[in-house]
């Protein structure tokens, strides 16, 4: 059988944790940009993804399909990040969209975490 860094495997098997590590990733480095982008008020940030968050979550908070219907696949993402930034927050007065809102839903059904 293959390490968790080697992308061969025997018998067709596939580590989970080689599965799952390029999502992951992918998903904290979302979190991230998540995170900055409350505090980032310039229009030239260098920060990688940060303009294209700032539109993702503009349409957000503006879409008329997402809250009428929950198929807007951008509003999915952005809620889709939020509950994984929200699952890890530790902050009482984190800024990052939704992530509040998340945790008070959490905390008043436990079985959501």
């Amino acid at each position: 059988m293959g390490s968790e860094t080697d992308n061969t495997s025997t018998g067709g098997e596939m580590n989970h944790v080689q599965d799952c590590r390029p999502k992951t990733m992918k998903m904290q480095r979302c979190c991230r940009i998540l995170q900055h982008i409350p505090g980032c008020y310039d229009d030239n940030c260098t920060w990688t993804g940060c303009h294209k968050m700032k539109r993702v979550v503009t349409h957000y908070r503006q879409c008329r399909t997402n809250r009428q219907d929950p198929n807007c696949n951008i509003c999915r993402h952005v809620i889709h990040l939020a509950v994984f930034h929200a699952k890890q927050c530790q902050s009482g007065s984190c800024e990052v969209v939704l992530c509040r809102h998340i945790k008070r839903r959490i905390q008043q059904n436990p079985r959501l975490a």
